[in-house]
Formats: C-alpha cells, sequence, structure tokens
C-alpha cells in the first residue's frame, strides 16, 4: 500500500505547474543534490525582534522575476 502523501507528491511531480497555474508541456527536470544545514538560534530576544534583525539585510525579490520564469 502506497500511502496517500506519497501518491499527492509523485502527482505534483508529474504535473509540473508555472506560478501562473497553467501546466508546463514538456518540462525539463532536473535533479540536484544540495547541501542543508540547519542552523539553531537561541536569544532572549522576541521571535519578531530577531526575525526582522535576520531579515533587513536580505534585499527584497523583484516581483518581476515571476514573469522570467
Amino acid at each position: 500500500m502506497i500511502p496517500i502523501g506519497r501518491i499527492a507528491c509523485w502527482l505534483i511531480v508529474q504535473t509540473p505547474i508555472t506560478a501562473t497555474g497553467i501546466a508546463m508541456p514538456d518540462p525539463l527536470v532536473g535533479r540536484q543534490i544540495i547541501r542543508v544545514e540547519h542552523i539553531k538560534i537561541e536569544s532572549t530576544k522576541s521571535f519578531s525582534v530577531v526575525k526582522t534583525a535576520l531579515e533587513s539585510p536580505v534585499p527584497r525579490l523583484d516581483a518581476g522575476i515571476l514573469a522570467l520564469l
């Protein structure tokens, strides 16, 4: 028996959808292994203060990037 979650993931992978919600015909699919490092931050400050401090140096993503995808 295959768990429902695996079936849903398989269906999502088999039917790529663009940001506009339109299915992509004949998409190019690649696979790449990436390293992920998890970091735990402990602070006496509130979550919102730490979140703001971490996000402030990161520039905003240009909304026009979606049109290029």
